[in-house]
């Protein structure tokens, strides 16, 4: 559960996940009736993100409950950093923040190239995913999930999964996203 006043840093590569985990984080706390807000800052220039997250008329200062999700919380540069670490410090809401990074957060904070006080505010908790070639036993529970799922969503009836197809499923290198 996301606690008040909490943050998650969640990391690994593109495509592993962190988009799911921070929507089924969201729909397990108490907050899930509150607005889910991403704020994707990928492709965006810097001034489309300062004005998206950290300008006067933003979201994080328009919104005083519920969850905001920033995805690749990398790609701010170290003034917005700032900026966000003091909106952070200065939370007088109800506003929990969920961030995710596909880079080395660690190596941007050795290296200058992040702030090392606003990881610290990030990483209240985090959650690491490696991707699924790296969690083969992930491979069957996640394809029976969305089976079922679109079967149902389609009025289908489920059948059974064959030996081969679940062999397939399992030897595949699975390279690149989910």
């Amino acid at each position: 559960n996301i606690s008040n006043n909490s943050r998650l840093l969640i990391t690994w590569e593109a495509g592993s996940g962190k988009s799911i985990i921070a929507s089924i984080i969201y729909n397990s706390t108490e907050k899930h009736d509150l607005p889910f807000i991403t704020l994707n800052t990928n492709n965006k220039t810097e001034q489309q993100i300062t004005k998206e997250i950290l300008a006067d008329n933003s979201i994080v200062n328009k919104i005083n409950e519920g969850v905001i999700y920033i995805k690749e919380i990398t790609n701010l540069n170290l003034q917005q950093q700032n900026t966000l670490s003091k909106l952070i410090h200065n939370n007088k809401t109800k506003i929990k923040l969920i961030t995710s990074t596909v880079k080395d957060i660690d190596k941007l904070v050795q290296d200058g190239q992040f702030s090392h006080y606003l990881y610290d505010c990030l990483k209240i908790s985090h959650i690491h995913i490696d991707p699924i070639r790296k969690r083969k036993e992930d491979i069957l529970p996640l394809f029976q999930y969305f089976y079922n799922k679109i079967i149902k969503q389609m009025g289908y009836k489920s059948i059974k999964i064959s030996d081969k197809t679940t062999f397939i499923l399992t030897d595949y290198d699975w390279p690149g996203n989910v």
